[in-house]
């Protein structure tokens, strides 16, 4: 057979079988959501302290065990998250819902305003599953607030 034919009967093969295998990791990967106690309060200052809540759900027949959290907040013009890192040992067994505490601190444009733009975030999660290290990213555009 001519190099001309086999070249796209392997391509189409190593799509379809690439594009079987992310269906099957994002139905394992965990559900991500992010919440916030309260909306942040900067009176005259440019910094105000915001809890964020990592609620996480298993969604494999395994238990995963969370290793880090990465948080950004990408475009904020009125205000934005100073971004965090930080390293977790947490076990979320198959089915289960854990929320996860990441202090952070919110920074504004100028002093005394109060938030009207929704914040954009990006979460990234380093987690076990299976004895593999995988990672998962996750962007909302809005943070809820408790």
């Amino acid at each position: 057979m001519n190099i001309r034919l086999r070249l796209p009967v392997v391509f189409l093969a190593i799509l379809i079988a690439s594009a079987c295998g992310t269906t099957q990791r994002s139905k394992l990967a965990p559900q991500v959501s992010v919440s916030a106690d309260r909306e942040p309060y900067f009176g005259s200052n440019t910094e105000a302290p915001l809890d964020l809540g990592i609620n996480i759900t298993n969604r494999a027949p395994d238990p995963v065990r969370v290793r880090s959290i990465r948080i950004t907040s990408p475009g904020g013009v009125q205000w934005a998250i100073r971004p965090l890192y930080r390293i977790f040992n947490q076990v979320i067994a198959p089915g289960e819902t854990k929320s996860l505490l990441m202090p952070a601190i919110a920074i504004a444009a100028s002093t005394r305003i109060t938030p009207t733009e929704p914040m954009t975030v990006r979460v990234d999660l380093v987690y076990e599953l299976q004895e593999k290290e995988l990672r998962e990213i996750y962007n909302f555009n809005r943070i809820v607030f408790d």
